[in-house]
């Protein structure tokens, strides 16, 4: 019987808040400005490969709303999560409200399902 390593070692929790998301997957822009995130039908595996190259469409799309849209577009590498929550109420108000619970609910999906992953925010000097 195998065990499972742990994925992170036990040490110092990290705040989402100050985390930097960074888009693992190609998109598009799609009707009225909303995005359509591309993901491969078979991923990576040498077989999916073979199968992929005689199918009309080699992926399947992921559209988003107008506010996943919006964030998506800001998860570049370079805004934390705090930053594209602030530009998020600045753009939509209350509509968004609670805006870090939602926004934070969403960035990990979007982690799960592999479309993002995770950076620390860089040491930036004068900070």
């Amino acid at each position: 019987m195998k065990l499972r390593k742990k994925k992170e070692e036990p040490g110092e929790a990290k705040n989402l808040l100050d985390m930097v998301p960074v888009q693992l997957r190609k998109w598009e822009e799609a009707d009225e400005g909303k995005v359509r995130i591309l993901v491969p039908r078979f991923g990576n595996h040498w077989l999916g490969r073979q199968i992929l190259s005689s199918m009309r469409n080699p992926h399947y799309y992921v559209n988003l709303d107008d506010y996943g849209s919006f964030v998506w577009r800001f998860i570049d590498g370079r805004h934390t999560v705090y930053s594209i929550g602030i530009i998020l109420l600045e753009r939509f108000d209350e509509a968004v409200e609670p805006v870090f619970d939602r926004l934070g609910a969403f960035l990990q999906q979007l982690a799960r399902g592999k479309f993002i992953r995770w950076e620390e925010e860089e040491e930036r000097p004068g900070k």
